[in-house]
């Protein structure tokens, strides 16, 4: 017998694509830079002149879109080296899975949810397990770690599986023991 979707409509994925990723789950805000007109951060003038920029010169600023976050990212995995041994010839993120083609680490995910709002008092608000209830609102779920690794294969390996796991929150991603 075939297993249909509708069967196991509450099972999460255990891989997905980097596309997949970006195309169910959004992007993790505190992650995002503030940004001037020109895409440049202030940390990015800094570099290029050795002085951080008045207001005046940096124009307009706003939060990274989800793109410029994250071309950001898959510019600082092909920059900074990692450094797996003592020979001082480290390889950055975007090499390591150049060469290995695949990451070990998985994708950390906060699952898409419902959220009931409470009768008594529509400020408080609590998730709820489906069954029988009506739904207020639908939460889209977050990218909590591995944005560098999601930017490198939507480029370089755009049809590769991605181990993922899923978690309530940042703090529970973070007390896996699998966050990195």
């Amino acid at each position: 017998m075939e297993l249909q979707k509708a069967q196991f409509g509450e099972q999460l994925p255990m891989f997905m694509t980097a596309g997949e990723i970006r195309q169910k789950h959004g992007l993790w805000d505190a992650d995002r830079k503030i940004v001037g007109n020109d895409g440049k951060t202030k940390s990015d003038i800094y570099r290029e002149t050795g002085r951080y920029p008045k207001p005046n010169e940096i124009g307009q600023q706003h939060p990274e879109s989800d793109t410029e976050m994250m071309d950001r990212k898959y510019t600082e995995a092909k920059r900074y080296r990692r450094y797996n041994d003592d020979s001082g010839k480290g390889a950055s993120l975007a090499e390591e899975i150049r060469m290995n083609g695949a990451i070990e680490k998985p994708i950390h995910l906060s699952p898409n949810k419902y959220i009931k709002t409470s009768p008594e008092d529509p400020s408080k608000t609590k998730f709820a397990d489906g069954k029988g209830q009506q739904w207020d609102r639908y939460v889209t779920g977050r990218v909590l770690g591995g944005h560098h690794r999601i930017a490198v294969h939507e480029h370089e390996a755009p049809n590769t599986l991605l181990p993922v796991m899923f978690h309530e929150s940042m703090e529970h991603a973070r007390q896996s023991g699998h966050y990195a």
